[in-house]
């Protein structure tokens, strides 16, 4: 049976202006020899939000590793103006496999006093692990999250300083959006869309309802609007004027990528829209756009061009890491169809970093 991949798992932890928090970093081996890790991770902060900086990466002697820390960008202080950081986690005396669930480090951080309270994604990136050989494995990383929580009950987060208009608006591209979100999928891929794609909209919609209106306050659940298409059109059928509008018109994509996505001549059609939103710049499409992989086995297929060229971007997998088969709900006793535990922490992950997003392009 081949080795699942190394996950390097970003905490979550909650704190206070004028406080410090920590949030350790766990390793996840997928039944691998791990010696040694790499990545990145970033505070993502919005634009008008003072937010939660780096102190430290510190480590754990349990394990008798090193920690070779970087705070970005380069000259920035600790615990002053570095919001990115870089570990490398290795000891060279001792190349033993560090045990599974292990704490690797542990980031320390800084709250200043004017921070902004409300949710600050953690994300991962530049993932890499290797075995006490030196030979690379294949790695991933789960995102984290800082609460910055408010001093006193009575403390609101500050209304936004201009009128909130449909949420996730970027002045760059060519015309406000009406949608908050377009979700692209292959359509013949039928049990994907009955078991995955309904019940990720349905709980997509009301969370990300609910996340916005604890950052804007003043947004009500009608403001929140997420097109996506039941019509059941073949997979390499024509774009519609209808989609081809929906698609221009919405702030952010989401692509599902099952086995049929890199057949499907239409969802390429849907991306290349939506790059055409932001005049043709891939790179800030791609940082509107949220890639879910349902299907492991999609992972070693061509993603066509708008997705491959010159690199992929960073994607969630939705799928189980035995089976390979894509994340579904669950049933209750009562027969309601509930999401399982980690479809829920990977949704509320995504919710939670499209909405720091649009507050930092407000």
């Amino acid at each position: 049976m081949p080795l699942r991949p190394v996950i390097l798992q970003v905490g979550t932890a909650e704190g206070c202006p004028g406080g410090e928090v920590a949030v350790p970093v766990t390793l996840r081996d997928g039944g691998n020899s791990v010696a040694g890790v790499e990545l990145e991770i970033e505070i993502v902060s919005a634009k008008h939000n003072r937010g939660p900086v780096f102190l430290s990466l510190d480590e754990n002697p349990a394990i008798n590793k090193w920690v070779q820390s970087t705070l970005r960008p380069t000259g920035s202080t600790p615990g002053i103006d570095a919001f990115r950081a870089k570990a490398i986690v290795i000891n060279f005396e001792n190349l033993k496999p560090i045990p599974d669930g292990s704490k690797l480090f542990t980031c320390r951080f800084q709250i200043p006093e004017d921070c902004t309270p409300g949710l600050y994604p953690l994300e991962s990136s530049l993932e890499g692990a290797s075995d006490p050989d030196g030979n690379s494995l294949e790695t991933h990383g789960e995102n984290g999250s800082l609460r910055i929580l408010p001093l006193s009950k009575t403390e609101s987060q500050p209304l936004p300083s201009e009128p909130a208009a449909p949420h996730g608006f970027d002045s760059a591209s060519k015309e406000p959006p009406i949608y908050n979100a377009f979700l692209s999928y292959a359509h013949d891929d039928t049990v994907l869309t009955s078991q995955f794609v309904d019940t990720f909209y349905r709980y997509f919609q009301s969370m990300l309802a609910a996340e916005l209106r604890n950052r804007f306050l003043s947004i009500s659940p009608h403001e929140v609007s997420i097109f996506i298409d039941q019509t059941g059109l073949p997979a390499n059928g024509d774009l519609s004027a209808e989609l081809s509008t929906a698609v221009k018109a919405s702030a952010f994509l989401v692509i599902f990528i099952g086995r049929s996505y890199p057949n499907s001549n239409w969802c390429s059609k849907e991306l290349a829209i939506f790059i055409e939103r932001f005049a043709g710049d891939r790179r800030r499409a791609l940082e509107h756009t949220f890639v879910i992989v349902l299907d492991k086995r999609v992972l070693a297929a061509n993603w066509g061009e708008y997705l491959e060229k010159p690199y992929r971007p960073i994607f969630e997998p939705f799928f189980d890491d035995v089976t390979g088969h894509h994340l579904t709900a669950v049933l209750e006793d009562r027969g309601q169809a509930v999401p399982s535990p980690r479809f829920s922490d990977k949704l509320r992950r995504i919710v939670e970093t499209m909405a720091a997003r649009m507050e930092n392009i407000r």
